[in-house]
């Protein structure tokens, strides 16, 4: 993690120690986070998402935001801006992978209990989240089955959508924009954390990105 008193920058897997030491700083209110990480520890996430909300901090994404970046960090920024090549990956988060064990994985699972109280954690968070809430449900459309039946709970109504087969997804940055998970695209904002250079997975974004918008499976 690095800081430069009015950025701070989440770089790598995110940890135990990473969260105690960027609740400090968030809590201090630096004027942006990037972010470039591969997810990570789910409950340091969380925590830290809840710093960033709580500070409605303004969040830059450099390069990648994948995984526990992706579902808690980002979605839980008050606005939300992706340097040019940047790529943002979601493969699902502890409550589908929860839904998704089958009988005998449940049985056979040492950790059952643990998943279950961070999938909890995970539901307390998203509840008072909107973002965090609409990125669980638009993974779970995308990261489904092709074509199998995704039942959903929005706004009050239930809706049926289609999967999409996309595990990992890779949303372009304007599907993002349309989905209203992004603000914007930036060029590089070289004077914001210079020392955080951009990731390998810039080079491979164009391929990566999966198109389609998982809302427009649904009726």
């Amino acid at each position: 993690m690095l800081s430069s008193g009015y950025a701070v920058g989440i770089t790598g897997c995110i940890s135990s120690e990473v969260a105690v030491r960027f609740v400090e700083l968030a809590d201090k209110k630096p004027s942006v986070v990037v972010l470039q990480s591969t997810g990570g520890d789910v409950v340091a996430a969380i925590r830290m998402a809840q710093a960033i909300a709580r500070n409605r901090l303004r969040v830059v994404v450099r390069g990648h935001c994948l995984s526990s970046c992706a579902n808690y960090l980002m979605p839980s920024a008050f606005t939300v801006h992706m340097e040019e090549g940047s790529v943002v990956g979601f493969h699902g988060d502890e409550r589908l992978t929860l839904s998704r064990l089958t009988l005998a994985e449940r049985q056979s699972l040492s950790s059952l209990r643990e998943v279950e109280a961070i999938a909890e954690l995970e539901r307390e968070f998203s509840a008072s989240h909107p973002r965090v809430a609409q990125v669980h449900l638009l993974q779970a459309i995308a990261t489904a089955p092709a074509h199998q039946t995704v039942t959903i709970e929005r706004n009050g109504r239930s809706m049926m959508c289609s999967g999409m087969g996309l595990l990992p997804w890779f949303p372009s940055a304007e599907i993002l924009k349309v989905l209203g998970l992004v603000e914007g695209v930036l060029v590089r904002q070289d004077h914001l954390l210079p020392e955080i250079t951009s990731s390998f997975y810039s080079t491979v974004s164009p391929a990566a990105s999966s198109g389609g918008n998982p809302e427009a499976s649904c009726v």
